[in-house]
């Protein structure tokens, strides 16, 4: 069994952007045309929302084990290995050099759903045992998951269906 958690400095970084929802609510507080009202309100409440995201994330841990993975946390999911019916890594770039970015892992089981991203502490960990409970069950993956994975020289699950 291994614990993962989303490292204190990526959660700091990620309460900043949230509170500065909090400076676009002041903004949209003050008397002005109602259209920036509307455009400050909107951007508070996204950012807001990304920093109440950040505080469920701070909150929760991944677990694995022979069983499967859970999120212990404020929303419980658990996702059984054997149930594992689709996987995508995708990579986001934060430059057109695609050298700065990130990776989320999607995994889906049963109609349940979860996202980890790649800011957690032993995430090629998660994606490889991910990775062999796909390759357990037959299951292949789409083209930019296979690069995703191989990047990470994780062992690509090759089976007769794409995984959604």
């Amino acid at each position: 069994m291994s614990e993962h958690r989303y490292p204190t400095r990526s959660l700091v970084e990620d309460y900043a952007r949230g509170g500065a929802g909090l400076v676009f609510l002041a903004i949209a507080l003050v008397p002005m045309h109602w259209v920036l009202h509307l455009v400050f309100g909107l951007m508070a409440v996204l950012l807001l929302s990304f920093g109440v995201r950040t505080y469920l994330r701070s909150r929760s841990r991944i677990v694995l084990d022979e069983t499967g993975i859970a999120v212990i946390g404020p929303w419980r999911k658990r996702l059984a290995w054997t149930a594992i019916d689709g996987l995508k890594l995708r990579y986001f770039s934060t430059r057109r050099d695609r050298k700065r970015g990130w990776m989320e892992l999607r995994l889906s089981a049963a109609g349940t759903r979860l996202t980890i991203e790649s800011q957690i502490d032993g995430f090629e960990e998660i994606v490889r045992r991910a990775a062999a409970a796909a390759a357990a069950r037959g299951l292949a993956v789409d083209p930019s998951t296979e690069g995703n994975l191989a990047a990470l020289d994780v062992p690509v699950p090759r089976g007769g269906t794409v995984a959604a």
